[in-house]
């Protein structure tokens, strides 16, 4: 997975959190290791500031 495409589903992520879409959650998240993942979770983290949200609120 290129550094491009990590981004891309992480800005996915990030809005399918914003939205609280479980539905968009787990397209942003189908089909990749755990590794993988993980990067496309740090990267909707960075898409949100430094925190996962759901719905405005964080996951802490």
């Amino acid at each position: 997975m290129t550094a491009s495409e990590v981004r891309t589903r992480g800005a996915r992520l990030a809005e399918a959190l914003d939205e609280a879409d479980p539905d968009a959650i787990r397209a942003a998240l189908s089909g990749l290791t755990p590794r993988q993942a993980l990067r496309v979770c740090r990267a909707a983290a960075v898409a949100q500031g430094g925190r996962l949200r759901i719905g405005g609120g964080d996951l802490a």
